[in-house]
């Protein structure tokens, strides 16, 4: 099975380092400043589009999109075009494909800090 069931199934986590978590940021609610969660969760959901491709997505969970300037995803050389800059939130990807692959994820915190992950749909 390839992403194992429908709508929001899966999280990632993005740690963030004691660098990215020093600076504080403005939210958007607020004018309060406030310190950044421990990580930034990510949401990865599928559905089958037919008998062989699966439409799947990934965002920036919902509480934590205050946080978050911009997220690039790295896709597979597949992928055209293989690198996707999202910078409203939810920050969403949504793709169709037929076989898993690491995704790489750079997530760009409110106050600047870049942070890089990999995700394996």
């Amino acid at each position: 099975l390839l992403f194992g069931g429908t709508a929001a199934d899966r999280l990632t986590q993005v740690p963030l380092s004691q660098r990215a978590k020093s600076a504080r940021v403005r939210g958007e609610a607020t004018n309060d400043s406030t310190d950044l969660p421990a990580c930034i969760c990510m949401e990865q959901g599928s559905e089958r589009k037919d008998s062989n491709d699966f439409v799947w997505w990934l965002c920036v969970q919902k509480g934590h999109c205050n946080y978050v300037r911009r997220v690039t995803y790295e896709l597979h050389p597949t992928f055209t075009p293989q690198n996707v800059e999202c910078s409203e939130a939810p920050f969403r990807l949504k793709r169709i494909g037929w076989a898993p692959f690491e995704l790489g994820i750079v997530v760009e915190l409110s106050n600047g800090v870049k942070v890089r992950t990999c995700h394996m749909l």
